[in-house]
């Protein structure tokens, strides 16, 4: 389980869980080769997403991680998944992304419709009482807390947060 009371910056590496089998990765090798593959260097990257270079050289670098806004900024400049770019999937993109609708009414509307609730969630995660508060006064979750809730709900991390079904 990880722990989310920031900095997130001290995680070098992300583990996540995916179908019963532990996959370790860094987000910044997966960037990184993205950015290989399309042939951008960080200048670049940071023009097309409008970031800091700075903010790319952090990610690259492992020694920092984003938030939602910037994960989907990431993600369709690659036309990548969420899922691919943290390493839950060896698939680039298998569905045509939706534009994402806000993310806390999105995940309640998800939560309701599984019949899971916010304190179950407090109880079987590290997400906490304080990062739904933060979520519905309209603050972007990082991604740490975005992997842990698809996993405890066994969904895609692009379906948490409304870009695909």
């Amino acid at each position: 389980m990880f722990l989310f009371s920031a900095p997130y910056n001290n995680y070098e590496i992300l583990r996540v869980w995916c179908q019963n089998m532990k996959t370790t990765i860094k987000i910044s090798e997966r960037l990184t080769e993205l950015m290989e593959i399309k042939g951008v260097n960080g200048k670049a990257l940071a023009s097309g997403i409008n970031v800091s270079t700075t903010a790319i050289s952090n990610w690259t670098s492992g020694k920092g991680y984003f938030r939602l806004y910037n994960c989907i900024k990431i993600v369709n400049y690659f036309n990548c998944s969420v899922d691919f770019l943290v390493g839950r999937s060896a698939t680039i993109l298998d569905f045509t992304p939706k534009p994402c609708p806000p993310f806390y009414s999105h995940l309640r509307e998800l939560m309701k419709n599984m019949g899971i609730s916010r304190n179950e969630i407090n109880l079987n995660t590290s997400v906490k009482s304080s990062h739904f508060v933060d979520w519905s006064k309209g603050k972007e979750p990082h991604i740490f807390p975005l992997i842990e809730l698809a996993d405890y709900m066994y969904i895609s991390l692009d379906e948490l947060i409304g870009r695909d079904k």
